[in-house]
Formats: C-alpha cells, sequence, structure tokens
C-alpha cells in the first residue's frame, strides 16, 4: 500500500506533469516558485511559523531568515529582530513554549483543581501510617498551595484570557510593536501597546488573581526548600515504604512545576 506521503508527492509528479511546468523556460518557472513563496508565508498563520521554527536546528534557522529577507517577506532593516526571534532560545522558542503551556492549561484545566485534591486525600491518609518525620504535614501543606495556585490561574485566565488569545492572533506583531515601545513607559501603557484596543485595569480582580499568586509562589518556593530539608530524612527516618515514596515523588514533581514556570518567565 502506497504511503499518504508517497500518493502526495506521485500526485504533485502529475499535476506538475500536466501543467507542462518542464517545458516552461528557467526564468519563469523560478518566478512561480518565488510567488509560490511568499503565497505560503502569507497563508502561514503565526503559530504555524513559531511550532516550524522551534522544530528546525540552528543552521536551518539562519537559513530561515536570510531567505525571508532575500524574499521581500522581511525588511531587511528588522533582520537583527527577525535573527533574536529565532535563534535557539530565543522569542520564538519562548513564545512557542508559552503557547504550548497555555493550549494544554485550556484543554486541561480541570486537572489543576483534581490533581491539588488527590494530592490532599493522599496525604490525610498518610497521616495514619507510622513515620518519625512530618512527611504527611509537608503533602498537606504542599497540596493546600497548590490548590490555591490551581484557583488564582484560573481566575487570572479567565479575566486575562481575551488578552492571550489577542497574543496568540499575532506573537511576531505584538513582539515587534513591544520592542517598539518607549521602555521608560510603564508596563501597563507598555502591554496596551502591544495590544491596541485592550484596557487593563491594575485594580481589577484578574491582577489580585495574579498577585494572589505570586504570594503562593514565594511560598511555594519556601515550602520546596523545607521539602528538601525533609528529602535526606525520607530515607533515614523509621516511616512507611508508602509514605516515603509518595513523598519523594510528589517533591520531585513539584521541583518540576517550579522549572517549567521559570522557564515560561525568563
Amino acid at each position: 500500500r502506497t504511503p499518504p506521503a508517497g500518493r502526495l508527492v506521485s500526485n504533485l509528479l502529475l499535476v506538475l506533469e500536466e501543467a507542462g511546468l518542464a517545458r516552461l523556460p528557467q526564468q519563469e518557472v523560478v518566478s512561480l516558485v518565488e510567488e509560490a513563496q511568499r503565497e505560503v508565508m502569507q497563508a502561514l498563520q503565526p503559530e504555524q511559523f513559531l511550532h516550524i521554527v522551534a522544530a528546525l536546528r540552528p543552521e536551518e534557522r539562519e537559513e530561515i531568515a536570510g531567505a525571508l529577507v532575500e524574499g521581500d517577506l522581511v525588511p531587511e532593516e528588522q533582520l537583527g529582530m527577525l535573527e533574536e526571534t529565532i535563534r535557539p532560545g530565543g522569542h520564538a522558542d519562548k513564545v512557542a513554549f508559552f503557547l504550548w503551556v497555555y493550549g494544554q492549561v485550556r484543554r486541561y484545566h480541570w486537572l489543576l483543581v483534581a490533581l491539588p485534591l488527590l494530592e490532599l486525600a493522599l496525604a490525610v491518609a498518610l497521616g495514619g501510617l507510622p513515620c518519625k518525620r512530618p512527611l504527611a504535614m509537608w503533602l498537606r501543606g504542599d497540596a493546600v498551595l497548590a490548590l490555591a495556585a490551581s484557583v488564582a490561574i484560573l481566575s487570572a485566565g479567565q479575566v486575562f484570557s481575551p488578552v492571550v488569545d489577542r497574543l496568540c492572533a499575532d506573537p511576531v506583531g505584538s513582539l515587534r510593536r513591544w520592542k517598539a515601545s518607549d521602555p521608560e513607559d510603564d508596563l501597563l501603557a507598555r502591554v496596551e501597546a502591544v495590544l491596541p484596543g485592550v484596557e487593563l485595569d491594575p485594580q481589577g480582580p484578574g491582577f489580585i488573581a495574579l498577585l494572589c499568586l505570586g504570594l503562593v509562589l514565594l511560598t511555594g518556593v519556601l515550602w520546596l526548600f523545607i521539602g528538601l530539608y525533609e528529602l535526606p530524612a525520607a530515607f533515614l527516618a523509621a516511616c512507611s515504604p508508602t509514605t516515603q515514596q509518595s513523598f519523594v515523588l510528589i517533591f520531585l514533581f513539584r521541583v518540576g512545576t517550579f522549572a517549567g514556570f521559570l522557564r515560561l518567565l525568563l
């Protein structure tokens, strides 16, 4: 059976043969290819472009930057910003990661509440098992902090969802407007310049939810250090294996969660 990709190539070759492309002058073929490239780039959505760039190797990213300039798809004076955007670890990678996280949160938002509740139920159950260290208490505190962070994220997401949707619709243009804005302006003024028509209330529920999220995250960092202090004791203290294994797994999961937050912010 012919693979789908093979059928596509075969059909494309048949179309090109019927169109008589091989009989056209070389200059006309080059013109057709350049026009096709321009049409593809114009039809390509910004989010698709970001995902494509994120999958490219460093040398391929340099080639695509030069091709965009040579094809008059990007002005030459914006080449520096384009290279900064598509370089490994640059703006394209960060925005693509943010869009991926945002999409996963919107799709599986119920997990933000379900997982902390499951952890809290597990911590309460482990409290009845013998252990000379307060591992179950740490798990209860971690579950409460995770639940508070989830509520704050969902509340802020509900308020700022239109803003993020606007950003996702035109991430490259938003980045260009951000760089063109005055760095001396306050943050809200720059955001409103990046997303015209968006009005942000610094005293509204969205910013209150973000403030609460920041406080919860700071408390979570302190709680994480307490967990780090208890980690060696989890192996040395006389505790049930279930308590020890649950503590280690959830602690490592929480470290990974904070690492993901740091990558998203930085």
